[in-house]
Protein backbone atom coordinates (compact mmCIF):
# COMPACT_ATOMS: atom_id res chain seq x y z
CA UNK A 1 0.00 0.00 0.00
CA UNK A 2 1.39 3.42 -0.97
CA UNK A 3 1.60 6.01 1.78
CA UNK A 4 2.19 9.72 1.29
CA UNK A 5 3.40 11.54 4.38
CA UNK A 6 3.71 15.23 5.10
CA UNK A 7 4.48 16.87 8.41
CA UNK A 8 0.78 16.88 9.43
CA UNK A 9 -0.97 14.30 7.28
CA UNK A 10 -0.59 10.71 6.18
CA UNK A 11 -2.56 9.68 3.12
CA UNK A 12 -2.82 6.02 2.19
CA UNK A 13 -4.50 4.40 -0.77
CA UNK A 14 -7.26 3.28 1.58
CA UNK A 15 -7.79 6.86 2.78
CA UNK A 16 -7.71 8.16 -0.78
CA UNK A 17 -10.48 5.70 -1.70
CA UNK A 18 -12.84 7.76 0.48
CA UNK A 19 -12.55 10.62 -1.99
CA UNK A 20 -13.69 11.14 -5.55
CA UNK A 21 -11.00 12.25 -8.03
CA UNK A 22 -11.58 15.96 -7.39
CA UNK A 23 -11.39 15.44 -3.61
CA UNK A 24 -8.22 13.36 -3.89
CA UNK A 25 -6.40 16.21 -5.61
CA UNK A 26 -7.71 18.57 -2.92
CA UNK A 27 -6.41 16.23 -0.21
CA UNK A 28 -2.99 16.15 -1.80
CA UNK A 29 -2.81 19.91 -2.38
CA UNK A 30 -3.92 20.68 1.18
CA UNK A 31 -1.56 18.06 2.59
CA UNK A 32 1.38 19.40 0.63
CA UNK A 33 0.94 22.81 2.20
CA UNK A 34 -0.67 24.63 -0.71
CA UNK A 35 -2.30 27.70 0.85
CA UNK A 36 -6.01 27.40 1.40
CA UNK A 37 -8.29 29.77 -0.41
CA UNK A 38 -9.36 32.63 1.88
CA UNK A 39 -12.90 32.61 3.19
CA UNK A 40 -15.19 34.12 0.59
CA UNK A 41 -18.88 34.23 -0.01
CA UNK A 42 -19.92 31.99 -2.87
CA UNK A 43 -23.56 32.24 -3.92
CA UNK A 44 -24.54 33.32 -0.42
CA UNK A 45 -24.63 36.53 1.58
CA UNK A 46 -22.50 36.33 4.68
CA UNK A 47 -23.24 38.03 7.98
CA UNK A 48 -20.12 40.22 8.00
CA UNK A 49 -20.15 41.27 11.64
CA UNK A 50 -19.73 37.71 12.92
CA UNK A 51 -16.12 36.49 12.85
CA UNK A 52 -15.34 32.91 11.90
CA UNK A 53 -14.13 30.57 14.61
CA UNK A 54 -11.08 28.45 13.72
CA UNK A 55 -13.36 25.41 13.25
CA UNK A 56 -15.72 27.37 10.98
CA UNK A 57 -12.81 28.68 8.89
CA UNK A 58 -11.32 25.18 8.50
CA UNK A 59 -14.61 23.61 7.37
CA UNK A 60 -15.66 26.55 5.17
CA UNK A 61 -12.28 26.52 3.39
CA UNK A 62 -13.08 22.99 2.24
CA UNK A 63 -16.72 23.64 1.25
CA UNK A 64 -16.61 27.13 -0.26
CA UNK A 65 -15.53 26.13 -3.77
CA UNK A 66 -17.83 23.08 -3.91
CA UNK A 67 -20.61 24.93 -5.72
CA UNK A 68 -23.52 22.69 -6.63
CA UNK A 69 -24.57 19.27 -5.42
CA UNK A 70 -22.46 17.48 -8.01
CA UNK A 71 -19.31 18.90 -6.35
CA UNK A 72 -20.10 17.86 -2.77
CA UNK A 73 -17.23 16.99 -0.44
CA UNK A 74 -17.82 14.03 1.85
CA UNK A 75 -17.88 14.36 5.62
CA UNK A 76 -15.14 11.70 5.70
CA UNK A 77 -12.90 13.90 3.56
CA UNK A 78 -13.56 16.90 5.80
CA UNK A 79 -12.78 14.77 8.88
CA UNK A 80 -9.44 13.67 7.46
CA UNK A 81 -8.41 17.13 6.30
CA UNK A 82 -9.43 18.92 9.51
CA UNK A 83 -8.78 16.10 12.01
CA UNK A 84 -12.30 16.72 13.38
CA UNK A 85 -14.75 13.98 14.30
CA UNK A 86 -18.09 13.56 12.53
CA UNK A 87 -20.10 15.38 15.19
CA UNK A 88 -17.70 18.32 15.20
CA UNK A 89 -17.89 18.61 11.40
CA UNK A 90 -21.70 18.52 11.47
CA UNK A 91 -21.93 21.03 14.34
CA UNK A 92 -19.54 23.37 12.53
CA UNK A 93 -21.57 23.12 9.31
CA UNK A 94 -24.70 24.02 11.29
CA UNK A 95 -22.90 27.01 12.84
CA UNK A 96 -21.86 28.21 9.37
CA UNK A 97 -25.51 28.16 8.32
CA UNK A 98 -26.97 29.71 11.51
CA UNK A 99 -24.29 32.21 12.48
CA UNK A 100 -23.12 33.30 9.04
CA UNK A 101 -26.11 32.71 6.78
CA UNK A 102 -24.08 30.54 4.40
CA UNK A 103 -26.11 28.40 2.04
CA UNK A 104 -24.59 24.98 2.61
CA UNK A 105 -26.42 21.99 1.22
CA UNK A 106 -26.03 18.37 2.15
CA UNK A 107 -26.53 15.39 -0.08
CA UNK A 108 -27.12 11.82 1.02
CA UNK A 109 -27.07 10.55 -2.55
CA UNK A 110 -24.07 10.35 -4.85
CA UNK A 111 -21.95 12.31 -4.54
CA UNK A 112 -22.70 12.60 -0.84
CA UNK A 113 -21.49 15.40 1.39
CA UNK A 114 -21.61 19.17 1.77
CA UNK A 115 -21.66 21.81 -0.95
CA UNK A 116 -22.57 25.45 -1.58
CA UNK A 117 -26.18 25.61 -2.74
CA UNK A 118 -26.32 26.74 -6.36
CA UNK A 119 -30.04 26.93 -7.19
CA UNK A 120 -33.57 26.87 -5.80
CA UNK A 121 -33.95 23.10 -6.27
CA UNK A 122 -30.88 22.40 -4.11
CA UNK A 123 -32.10 24.87 -1.48
CA UNK A 124 -35.57 23.28 -1.33
CA UNK A 125 -34.13 19.75 -1.20
CA UNK A 126 -31.77 20.62 1.66
CA UNK A 127 -34.47 22.48 3.61
CA UNK A 128 -36.93 19.58 3.15
CA UNK A 129 -34.35 17.05 4.36
CA UNK A 130 -33.53 19.16 7.44
CA UNK A 131 -37.22 19.73 8.19
CA UNK A 132 -38.01 16.01 7.90
CA UNK A 133 -35.08 15.15 10.16
CA UNK A 134 -36.32 17.65 12.75
CA UNK A 135 -39.87 16.31 12.61
CA UNK A 136 -38.62 12.74 12.99
CA UNK A 137 -36.57 13.76 16.03
CA UNK A 138 -39.64 15.38 17.64
CA UNK A 139 -41.71 12.25 17.00
CA UNK A 140 -38.96 10.07 18.55
CA UNK A 141 -38.76 12.37 21.59
CA UNK A 142 -42.52 12.13 22.05
CA UNK A 143 -42.38 8.33 21.73
CA UNK A 144 -39.67 8.16 24.40
CA UNK A 145 -42.04 10.04 26.69
CA UNK A 146 -44.81 7.58 25.89
CA UNK A 147 -46.79 10.06 23.81
CA UNK A 148 -48.34 9.81 20.35
CA UNK A 149 -45.78 11.56 18.11
CA UNK A 150 -48.26 12.94 15.59
CA UNK A 151 -50.55 14.25 18.31
CA UNK A 152 -47.54 15.88 19.94
CA UNK A 153 -46.64 17.63 16.66
CA UNK A 154 -50.22 18.95 16.35
CA UNK A 155 -49.97 20.23 19.93
CA UNK A 156 -46.65 21.98 19.19
CA UNK A 157 -48.04 23.53 16.02
CA UNK A 158 -51.01 24.85 17.97
CA UNK A 159 -48.66 26.39 20.56
CA UNK A 160 -46.61 28.07 17.83
CA UNK A 161 -49.73 29.54 16.23
CA UNK A 162 -50.93 30.81 19.61
CA UNK A 163 -47.52 32.37 20.33
CA UNK A 164 -47.69 34.22 17.01
CA UNK A 165 -51.22 35.48 17.73
CA UNK A 166 -50.28 36.63 21.24
CA UNK A 167 -47.02 38.30 20.13
CA UNK A 168 -48.71 39.90 17.11
CA UNK A 169 -46.30 38.50 14.50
Amino acid sequence: MNTFTTENTEITEKTASLFNDEEASSVISVSLGVPRIPVATVASPRVDNVPFTPDERAVWNLIQNRVGKEHAISIGAIEILTHFGTRRVKATKEDLIRRHGLKIGSSRGKPHGYYVIENAAELLETARTMRNQGINMLICAASLEGRDGKAYLRELLGQMVMEEVVSGR
